[in-house]
Formats: structure tokens, C-alpha cells, sequence
């Protein structure tokens, strides 16, 4: 009997000892799991971040002429420059093609404001221009929606 029990226990033993590396191989993978699941959620939060900044100046740039009607060169240069050149890598086309124009529209307005606007004609392009303005900050989030939706991070 005791024999039978001694059999018994190294069985259950070998049995344990067999299963133990399987064991250890299912919760590695199961880590490597959670830390690749992971990484992915950091690197869509980072992108995130990228984007939620290039918006961030953009919408600044937009208040700055809707509320003042220009812009300074320095300021333009110093946020348009930097976010134009990051939004190709982050960013489609027409996001892309609107920092463009925002960029362009700026320097128009600047350059109308230097002159010093003194025929009708000069006046009408800086309220359109103004206009332009005007209207893309209010429109700003539907563009940059499909970036900046946390639905789309997860």
C-alpha cells in the first residue's frame, strides 16, 4: 500500500513537472501579450498628442486673427513653419493643404496690413480674408475630428 502511494505521488509529480514548462510558456506569451497591447495604446497616445498639438496652434492662429484681424510675422513664422512641416507626416492631404493655405492666407493678411490698406480693393480682400479666418475656426473641429476622436485611439 505504501508502495502504491510512493507510485502514486511521483506520478502526480511527473505529471506537475510536465506541465510546469507549458505553463511558464502560456503566461510568457500572456505577458508579451499585455506589453504589445500596451506599446500600441502608447504609440496611438503619442500620436494623439502630436496631433492634438498641430490643432492646438492651429486653432490658436485662427482665434489670434479672428480677434485681432492679424497676425505677426514672428508668431507666424515661429507656428506655421514647425506644424506645416509635422502635419505631413501625421496628417492626409487636406489637412495638409489646409495648414498650406493657413499659412498663405496669414501672409496675405499680414502683407495687406503693412500696406496699410488704402483702396476699397485692399479692404475687401483683408475682410475676406478675415472672413476665411472666421470661418475655418469655427469649422476647425470638423476637419481635425477624424484625428482627434477617442474612439478612433483605442
Amino acid at each position: 500500500m505504501i508502495d502504491f502511494i510512493l507510485k502514486f505521488i511521483e506520478l502526480v509529480i511527473n505529471i506537475l513537472n510536465a506541465l510546469l514548462i507549458p505553463l511558464i510558456a502560456i503566461i510568457a506569451a500572456y505577458i508579451a501579450y499585455q506589453q504589445y497591447s500596451i506599446n500600441r495604446k502608447k504609440v496611438k497616445l503619442d500620436l494623439y498628442e502630436k496631433r492634438y498639438n498641430i490643432y492646438k496652434t492651429t486653432k490658436k492662429i485662427l482665434f489670434t486673427v479672428t480677434q485681432d484681424g492679424k497676425i505677426e510675422l514672428k508668431e507666424l513664422k515661429n507656428s506655421i513653419i514647425g506644424i506645416k512641416n509635422e502635419s505631413k507626416f501625421l496628417f492626409n492631404k487636406e489637412v495638409v493643404q489646409f495648414i498650406k493655405n493657413l499659412q498663405e492666407n496669414s501672409i496675405k493678411l499680414n502683407n495687406l496690413n503693412n500696406e496699410r490698406i488704402k483702396t476699397t480693393e485692399q479692404q475687401n480682400k483683408a475682410n475676406e480674408l478675415t472672413n476665411w479666418f472666421t470661418d475655418n475656426y469655427i469649422n476647425l473641429e470638423d476637419l481635425y475630428n477624424p484625428y482627434l476622436s477617442f474612439k478612433n485611439i483605442t
